[in-house]
């Protein structure tokens, strides 16, 4: 039991370092005026997977019959 609570707090380390690494990017390759609209699409692009994510999950189930996909 307990390497399966350091594995998960690894994994979470992991899971959690992750989106600051990643929201540097686009200030380090755009720069000035075009750095907020660039965040602001990468920001519009997640939302729209929230929303749409649920329903192609839906959508797979549906078409294969199970949530394997396959």
């Amino acid at each position: 039991m307990p390497a399966k609570m350091v594995a998960l707090t690894i994994g979470a380390f992991g899971v959690f370092a992750a989106p600051p690494v990643f929201w540097t990017l686009p200030t380090a390759i755009l720069s000035g005026a075009t750095a907020a609209p660039g965040i602001a699409a990468i920001n519009s692009l997640g939302n729209l997977a929230g929303y749409f994510g649920p329903f192609a999950i839906g959508w797979i189930k549906d078409a294969a019959g199970n949530f394997a996909g396959v």
